[in-house]
């Protein structure tokens, strides 16, 4: 038995029926359990309330920063770029979305662009040290 697909339609069942109560009935709520999902590893879980919570309301900004962190834990690079990228254009102060894109982007190989980010994400106020840290552990890891 596919047990990933058991678990996959068991979240849809419970999730539409905690929105049906009123328990999950808006975005915020949505993303809050996707968060919490993700925290105890069950990733396909909160995809679906990030996808949920972002149906919702799209200009949530959150949703979209979380599930491309989500999508970059498990290497699908193009979904994470697409929801750093959207993170950027509804909040092109957010420090961290650039930072979270540059690590996606070496992970990629692509280190000149990844370069870009992280000196976006320090003039906006984050370290460089400890960005460039974490960069060097990443290709290391690559």
């Amino acid at each position: 038995m596919n047990w990933q697909f058991v678990r996959i339609v068991t979240a849809i069942l419970v999730t539409s029926l905690l929105a049906a109560c009123g328990d999950l009935g808006d975005a915020q709520a949505y993303l809050d359990a996707g968060s919490d999902l993700q925290e105890q590893g069950k990733l396909d879980e909160s995809l679906l309330h990030y996808d949920k919570a972002i149906g919702l309301d799209a200009e949530l900004i959150l949703a979209y920063f979380k599930r491309g962190a989500l999508y970059e834990t498990r290497r699908e690079f193009e979904k994470a770029l697409a929801d750093y990228n959207e993170t950027i254009r509804l909040d092109p102060q957010l420090a961290e979305a650039y930072f979270y894109r540059a690590r996606t982007k070496t992970l990629q190989g692509q280190d000149i662009e990844a370069k870009q980010d992280v000196d976006r994400a320090v003039e906006l106020g984050l370290d460089r040290a400890a960005l460039e840290a974490d960069i060097e552990r990443i290709k290391f890891r690559r």
